[in-house]
């Protein structure tokens, strides 16, 4: 029984140093028929592959190259909502913890109450923003209805 056992796990791993998941150790001798393979994939818990196309992987390097201020930049163009109310809010709190250091009860006071609806604002446009993430990707390309033969 515990030689059953450590033959399945000799190809659940080799399984996954198959699709690039688990780094391989050491090269095993004995080789997979297709069979083998294909019953091996079907047991890799859903996993896909890492070597997928080209194109993704130039991109995925792409990606990897760009600094934190590159990609702020750019996800700050998509949705411009999201940087304002975030700054907004940072300058009510400030002004707000100003006042209070002041003893300006006042303007504190109106400062916490703009912080608040900054912070309204704020959740608003995220919200509205994976809205319309959502919505633009069901509205992408829809596949073609199927074609139902009127047979009978």
């Amino acid at each position: 029984m515990g030689k059953d056992n450590n033959d399945e796990n000799l190809e659940y791993y080799q399984a996954k140093q198959g699709s690039g998941q688990v780094p391989a150790a050491k090269k095993e001798t004995r080789k997979l028929s297709s069979s083998d393979d294909s019953k091996l994939r079907a047991k890799s818990d859903g996993y896909l592959p890492m070597n997928d196309s080209q194109a993704k992987q130039r991109e995925f390097e792409r990606y990897k190259e760009i600094t934190f201020a590159q990609k702020a930049s750019e996800k700050a163009k998509k949705n411009p909502l999201i940087p304002i109310g975030l700054l907004t809010t940072v300058a009510a709190l400030t002004l707000g913890l100003r006042a209070v250091s002041r003893g300006d009860k006042w303007q504190s006071q109106m400062m916490m109450r703009a912080r608040i609806g900054a912070q309204g604002f704020t959740i608003f446009a995220v919200l509205a923003s994976i809205m319309y993430a959502g919505q633009s990707e069901q509205s992408g390309p829809t596949p073609p209805k199927p074609n139902r033969s009127s047979t009978s």
